[in-house]
């Protein structure tokens, strides 16, 4: 199913080049505007454990993963596929008193968006480590699951207020629950865990990961555009397989 997934996505890419697109060099992909992420998607999916699970993952845990992907919404599937990103750190806040008080969320590119309700939210990242920086933290969330990544160089005062801890060391990573104190990171960051819950099937089973812990590798597999074990191309990787594919076909 995999090399039908990857075939079928280079004859579409391949029709397109030969009957739509200008005339350009072999040596460039052509990617339509309307399937330009047509790649990442399918990529996505050859490698989801569904389908690519490894020596770890059961009879028992497969078929429960391709049970779950009819019942999903094609939003949730999207999530499912390719996870939210988001830089915690740079979390800012000003929380009022009012039932419809408003936050400042400030993002990766460091502008401020404002969250009232269960409207905005930060800019996702990419889904690739290359992204993360040892001083920040990120939440990565698949829609099933949710890590809490901290970098080793995240500020201390940063750490006091989320975790009431002053090394990352002293981090207890056994558990599974955000907690709240009263100042303003640990409240923006528990109203974006809430959000991020609102009006789900499945509340967000959380794990908070240290740089070079044990849990790294694992949390790894749902970056997406990264390579990983059992064949799972990086993005760039299956970027180059597709091409060649085209090439194969077209000549």
């Amino acid at each position: 199913m995999r090399d039908e997934l990857t075939l079928r996505a280079a004859q579409i890419l391949a029709a397109y080049r030969e009957k739509c697109s200008e005339p350009a060099p072999m040596g460039q992909l052509i990617l339509p505007e309307f399937a330009k992420l047509l790649p990442l998607h399918i990529n996505c999916i050859v490698r989801h454990d569904s389908l690519n699970g490894g020596a770890e993952l059961t009879v028992d845990d497969r078929a429960w993963m391709m049970s779950l992907v009819p019942s999903m919404t094609p939003l949730a599937i999207q999530q499912f596929l390719y996870p939210r990103i988001y830089i915690i750190t740079s979390l800012c806040s000003s929380v009022g008193n009012s039932s419809g008080s408003t936050e400042s969320l400030k993002n990766d590119s460091g502008c401020v968006t404002k969250m009232q309700g269960s409207t905005d939210f930060p800019t996702p990242i990419r889904a690739s480590f290359d992204y993360f920086s040892p001083e920040e933290a990120y939440l990565i969330d698949n829609g099933l699951v949710a890590f809490i990544w901290v970098g080793s160089g995240v500020p201390s005062s940063w750490l006091n207020d989320v975790f009431n801890v002053n090394s990352i060391a002293q981090l207890d990573t056994e558990k599974h629950q955000l907690p709240f104190y009263d100042n303003d990171c640990s409240q923006a960051l528990r109203h974006l865990w809430s959000h991020l819950n609102e009006n789900r099937e499945r509340a967000l089973k959380l794990f908070i990961v240290k740089e070079q812990d044990a849990l790294e590798s694992w949390m790894k597999k749902f970056l997406v555009e990264d390579r990983y074990a059992n064949n799972a191309h990086s993005y760039v990787d299956f970027l180059c397989l597709i091409h060649r594919e085209i090439r194969s076909l077209i000549s």
